[in-house]
């Protein structure tokens, strides 16, 4: 009587005849009922999961939420969709470097991150931050701000646009204004 083989969703990916060993259907060996080999079988597949397949390249016939370790960049992935075997197409979970840098893809936080230094490259959006000893570099114009009720000291910048004229707060130390300026000792260019 041959096995059938259930996804974790409930469908069926195969069905194995007895005497026989499927290489097909998954990166693992799967031995039908009575195959000879089963022992050797099921030890490769043990070792395999164990190193998630590491190797240059992503496994053969690999099925969606399969991880794989990349012996050439050292970074986890995950396979997206079953079949896929275009290396750039995986998923990357997490890259760590001998430095202790580790990157992610885009990252949803929900509750509270601690952290002693975090560098974002892209954007960093919030509804709420509290930071303290903040360091903020932009080479960018910051545009259509909506900056209120902040306190920002020591800041270092060639731009700053709030995107409304009636933005709340203050700045203190010299500055200069293109526009309106209002406020004791202000002046505008």
């Amino acid at each position: 009587m041959s096995y059938t083989i259930v996804n974790s969703d409930g469908t069926v990916l195969t069905t194995i005849a007895d005497g026989t060993i499927n290489t097909t259907s998954t990166t693992l060996g799967l031995p039908g009922r009575s195959y000879s080999g089963y022992g050797q079988a099921f030890d490769t597949n043990f070792v395999q999961m164990l190193q998630n397949f590491a190797y240059t390249a992503p496994p053969a016939n690999p099925i969606q939420g399969q991880l794989w370790y990349n012996t050439t960049s050292q970074t986890l992935l995950v396979c997206p969709t079953t079949g896929e075997t275009n290396s750039a197409a995986w998923l990357t979970l997490a890259q760590s470097g001998s430095g202790g840098t580790t990157t992610f893809g885009n990252v949803t936080v929900t509750g509270n991150v601690s952290a002693n230094n975090i560098t974002s490259i892209n954007t960093v959006s919030a509804n709420a931050a509290s930071l303290s000893y903040l360091t903020v570099t932009v080479s960018e114009t910051i545009a259509n701000s909506n900056i209120s009720n902040a306190s920002i000291g020591n800041l270092t910048t060639a731009n700053i646009t709030s995107g409304n004229a009636n933005t709340a707060g203050s700045l203190t130390g010299i500055w200069t204004v293109n526009g309106n300026a209002t406020g004791a000792g202000a002046t505008a260019l």
